[in-house]
């Protein structure tokens, strides 16, 4: 078991602000868990999380299948490359993620056929097993050196 993600989860509507709950993710062979703690800096151990009955992350609930007309992503692994993924801890037990990573993929089409030199270029779906994974994007800390090195 290997811990993914964990995020505090804190309420604003009273002052002081409140920690409602810590969301764990955890990966586990090939699957995704997810389970939350009342705790803000809870024991992240096998035995901890496992009393805090975690459940299993349904796939096509954070990851979307890839969808005709979106670009797919030719060399994912090239260091020029920005690989953005999912906030994991943003599951809340309904395929929800799963849209807005989807709807994302479609904005990014648009911005694509639109660039502009201060918005990153999208470079198109990281995908594995047929479902979105990641978004692509041309990484941009040679072109915000180049960028200050022309203003100094």
């Amino acid at each position: 078991m290997e811990v993914a993600r964990s995020a505090q989860q804190w309420s604003f509507d009273t002052d002081p602000a409140e920690h409602l709950y810590t969301q764990i993710v955890f990966k586990d062979g090939g699957d995704y868990f997810f389970c939350q703690s009342k705790e803000r800096r809870p024991k992240l151990d096998t035995e901890s999380i496992n009393a805090l009955n975690p459940q299993k992350i349904l796939r096509g609930h954070i990851w979307p299948l890839l969808e005709g007309g979106l670009t797919v992503c030719d060399d994912p692994t090239n260091p020029d490359i920005y690989i953005k993924k999912p906030r994991l801890t943003a599951y809340d037990s309904t395929p929800a993620l799963a849209h807005l990573i989807l709807q994302e993929a479609r904005v990014c089409e648009i911005l694509m056929q639109n660039s502009h030199p201060n918005v990153a270029r999208y470079l198109g779906c990281y995908v594995q097993e047929g479902r979105i994974a990641a978004f692509a994007f041309s990484a941009m800390l040679r072109l915000l050196k180049k960028g200050r090195q022309e203003v100094c």
